[in-house]
């Protein structure tokens, strides 16, 4: 079984990074848009060189997170399921010859374009924006950007398993067979 909320972000980062904004198909973008994920190795090291000295910006996309509401759901469910983006720049690099003349503000609007609604492979439900915001980190500018979507926990369609479940009615772990408790 996969981690879902990381097949989310990995098939974000996979739809950008084959946008022609990002692979440097487009005149009005001269250099390539480095996108990246958190859980990547050594990603402070990849994000600060693609900000300090090439492009002079780059797109995280955050480890996602969500709520599972409610035990009642046919099967565990995120919902919401909560993904960032967040887009570093160094102005200086990036508005220079070989950055990407893009600045982070229209970075952000052009992801909340091509993702708009958009239902990644793989997922039934749409990525809908939900908030934008500037701030500074280490001195570096980003500009954030809130996605929300719905994501079983599970590859398989939901479907309720009533074989875990114990006479009681309490859950059980499909691999022990034991019944979950709230205890360690």
């Amino acid at each position: 079984m996969s981690d879902r909320l990381l097949d989310l972000q990995h098939a974000i980062k996979a739809y950008l990074d084959a946008q022609p904004y990002f692979s440097n198909a487009l005149a009005a973008v001269p250099v390539p848009i480095p996108v990246v994920t958190e859980d990547a190795a050594a990603v402070e090291s990849m994000v600060n060189r693609a900000v300090a000295e090439v492009q002079g910006i780059c797109v995280l996309i955050r480890a996602p997170g969500g709520k599972i509401p409610s035990a009642d759901n046919a099967a565990p469910v995120y919902d919401p399921a909560v993904l960032h983006v967040r887009i570093y720049e160094n102005p200086v690099v990036n508005r220079a010859d070989g950055g990407t003349m893009q600045p982070a503000c229209k970075v952000g609007d052009a992801i909340i374009r091509i993702l708009y609604g958009k239902t990644m492979e793989g997922f039934s439900d749409p990525l809908a924006p939900k908030s934008r915001a500037w701030g500074t980190e280490d001195d570096v500018p980003f500009y954030d950007l809130v996605f929300e979507t719905v994501v079983p926990l599970d590859d398989a369609p939901p479907t309720r398993d009533e074989s875990l479940l114990a006479e009681d009615g309490q859950v059980l772990d499909s691999e022990s067979g034991n019944a979950f408790t709230s205890n360690p």
